[in-house]
């Protein structure tokens, strides 16, 4: 997600009939000459270069979008048991006056205990306050018109995560210096397995320069090209995917050695340890509550690995024995905190029901009679491309869960994710090999 993407959107927010920026302007400019005098006046022959005053609203709504992320928390859609709750939920304090410490509504008249509280876009204060106020109301018309959309939150934590790269300076300090250019070399890398991994599971019985050279025609005895490929079990697959799939794993950053990857990386070769195994492995989702969350914050551990010593306290008392697990934690805008990872089980239907049972105590809603969906579990199918999708906003995920590392796994998995890595390098190593005889072929 690019800054000057999120910065087309909020201009086409401005300019639409709904939000009537235009009407805004108009209407202070119309009350600064009737409460401020000559001041007033000056400033609203000021507010007449509406493209200078537009683009000064789109970048302090830049801003206050930021800001908006970090304060700004999703109300229940269910309603309040009783009055007084529901008098406390509609006396939340705004996010916006959390952000910027307002300390009053200033949308109906002008006050002047709210001039200079924003930053000093124009050297007058009054023309100042209407571009600050003005890009507030902008940031929160563009946030809720857009998480009204089914993935809008999804995108709103994409942008939120490229706000916090550039505003170092309001960033927590795991987050200051942005991503680093390995772990991003790395987020590409889980990004490109997201969208290739069907392919690769399909054929993951066949050697990578055998199934290039079945995708590609190489063989020596030529012939009609290839436009269909068949798995072991029957299925069959467009010869193009298996190409695109080869190419996109020749292209991608050089797979360097273990103890340089970082976490997407990591939690992809895990993730593939267990598919690998003879139990192929279950996929979890567990949403945390209030109460679970806060029985780990207030742990003298740190928070990830807290939940991770409970979860292998659970799954020892219910298995026997503690199997090889991963998990990331993941918490994007408006989203409560949870866990995505997998688990070394067979995926009989005993074991999903167990490990549901497991993931609902380590969420503290085993005893609660409402019937929200707290916890997935599925077979492990995608490897790659289920390790991967956690990282989708990992600035935000880090931010709001005040972490540095969003994975945890067992030490054993660890390790057998290390040998995995090495099955990965050698794959893309035989990827390079497969495009290096095609560029020879076309010579």
């Amino acid at each position: 997600m690019k800054i000057s993407t999120i910065q087309r959107r909020l201009a086409k927010a401005r300019r639409s009939s709904e939000f009537a920026f235009d009407a805004k302007l108009n209407s202070e400019q119309e009350a600064l000459r009737k409460h401020y005098g000559d001041d007033g006046a000056a400033a609203a022959s000021m507010l007449d270069e509406t493209g200078l005053i537009s683009g000064l609203v789109d970048e302090a709504a830049l801003i206050a979008l930021y800001s908006l992320g970090e304060h700004w928390r999703k109300k229940p859609k269910k309603p309040a048991k009783n009055a007084f709750a529901q008098k406390v939920r509609d006396a939340a304090i705004p996010w916006w006056r959390l952000a910027f410490g307002l300390d009053c509504i200033r949308y109906k008249e002008p006050d002047y205990h709210e001039v200079g509280s924003h930053p000093n876009y124009t050297p007058d204060h009054l023309v100042n306050r209407f571009i600050g106020e003005t890009a507030i109301q902008l940031a929160d018309y563009y946030h809720r018109q857009t998480i009204k959309y089914p993935r809008g939150n999804a995108s709103r934590s994409k942008e939120h995560d490229a706000l916090i790269a550039v505003q170092a300076a309001s960033s927590p300090g795991f987050a200051k210096t942005g991503l680093p250019s390995r772990y991003q070399q790395h987020l590409k890398i889980a990004e490109a397995y997201r969208k290739f991994e069907s392919i690769r599971c399909a054929f993951s019985d066949v050697a990578v320069v055998q199934l290039g050279t079945e995708a590609f025609d190489l063989k020596p005895s030529g012939g009609k090209a290839t436009k269909h490929m068949k798995t072991s079990s029957g299925v069959r697959h467009s010869a193009e995917l298996v190409q695109d799939y080869i190419k996109r794993l020749a292209s991608l950053p050089t797979f360097g050695p273990w103890d340089r990857t970082t976490e997407p990386v990591r939690a992809i070769a895990m993730a593939r340890a267990i598919h690998s195994s003879g139990s192929h492995g279950i996929a979890f989702t567990a949403d945390l509550t209030s109460q679970s969350l806060g029985m780990a914050v207030m742990s003298e551990r740190d928070t990830g690995s807290e939940i991770q010593l409970r979860l292998r306290r659970y799954l020892k008392k219910e298995f026997g024995t503690c199997p090889d697990f991963y998990f990331i934690v993941e918490r994007g805008l408006g989203q409560v905190p949870h866990l995505h990872g997998a688990i070394d089980l067979e995926p009989t239907k005993d074991n999903r029901k167990r490990l549901s049972a497991v993931l609902k105590k380590l969420s503290r809603t085993h005893h609660r009679k409402e019937t929200g969906r707290w916890v997935d579990v599925d077979p492990l199918t995608t490897p790659a491309r289920w390790a991967a999708y956690p990282y989708k906003h990992s600035l935000t995920s880090r931010s709001k869960w005040q972490l540095y590392s969003l994975l945890r796994a067992t030490q054993s998995l660890s390790r057998r994710g290390q040998a995995e890595w090495e099955k990965m390098r050698q794959e893309q190593r035989d990827a390079r090999e497969v495009m290096k005889r095609i560029d020879a072929a076309k010579k």
